[in-house]
């Protein structure tokens, strides 16, 4: 008989460990479905890929609520194309994948890009939904077809982050995001 692995399962086995209960926080808790997604008590994860969504934000522009100007998204969005930023050089030393994609940095980032040499491993997605959003302080900050535009663009780079792994049972794909203002 096949034993399945539930919470309970997962549960006592990181137990046994030797750490105090719950020292792991988070980690705990994603080891526990990891384990119940894989059915095993040893998951492995055998392709990991990290997208990152930017855009700017029209409450950072117009109000001042941060210490930086909307400019540095474009500046860290080069960067990180190029390979220079802390997440991708993580994600390099690693082996994690990464895709970085414009939903809605305010400008046209194609010439940007042509000026400095991208990474090979990076791969860059333009799918601007708007130039930034609107303030919103002053009314909402996008339409609700804009919502639902910028959601799709989430989807299909996630089935496509997805698609690429042999076994999606042991893919990982993590989120972040890019914006002055967030």
């Amino acid at each position: 008989d096949r034993c399945v692995v539930d919470m309970g399962i997962a549960d006592a086995h990181l137990a046994g460990k030797a750490k105090p209960p719950g020292a792991l926080g988070r980690l705990e808790e994603w080891a526990r479905r990891l384990c119940v997604i894989q059915n095993t008590l040893t998951p492995a994860i055998n392709h990991g890929i990290n997208l990152i969504f930017a855009a700017d934000h029209g409450v950072a522009k117009e109000e001042q609520v941060s210490a930086y100007p909307t400019a540095v998204t474009k500046s860290i969005f080069v960067t990180l194309a190029a390979g220079g930023a802390g997440a991708s050089v993580l994600a390099k030393s690693q082996g994690v994948g990464l895709e970085v994609v414009d939903v809605g940095i305010d400008g046209d980032m194609a010439p940007l890009l042509q000026d400095v040499p991208c990474d090979p491993e990076v791969a860059v997605h333009l799918h601007k939904v708007a130039n930034g959003t609107q303030n919103f302080c002053k009314g909402p900050a996008m339409t609700a077809a804009q919502c639902d535009q910028a959601l799709n663009v989430g989807k299909e780079a996630a089935r496509c982050a997805l698609a690429k792994a042999a076994d999606p049972t042991t893919a990982a794909v993590m989120i972040g995001e890019l914006g002055i203002g967030n």
